[in-house]
């Protein structure tokens, strides 16, 4: 097998946006704070991510007043889903593909 598995997203591959991509994947959206403390990261730091993933079309982003302060959700889109679900697909061919070079060897 030549280069990477079909399916493999290097959008998505960077680390803190593929746990950015598993959160909002187990739920329907969610606030920043809440995905800046499960990720241990900076605001700046998803801002930047959460961009990328829009830019891509992979996640929307929205904004609202909540008891008078501005708020800022996110969510998977459809198209998102899809990636994911292929790149963790493709990441599990990469680790079978590692499992029998060890056995192998």
């Amino acid at each position: 097998m030549s280069g990477l598995p079909k399916g493999f997203d290097p959008v998505i591959h960077v680390p803190s946006r593929l746990q950015l991509v598993a959160i909002l994947a187990g739920v329907s959206e969610a606030e920043f704070a809440t995905l800046r403390e499960m990720a241990a990261i900076s605001d700046s730091v998803l801002s930047k991510h959460l961009s990328a993933l829009a830019e891509a079309g992979y996640v929307k982003v929205m904004k609202g007043a909540v008891n008078g302060r501005q708020r800022t959700w996110a969510k998977l889109t459809h198209r998102g889903r899809r990636a994911f679900n292929a790149h963790i697909a493709a990441l599990n061919v990469l680790a079978c593909l590692a499992g029998a070079n060890v056995a192998g060897e």
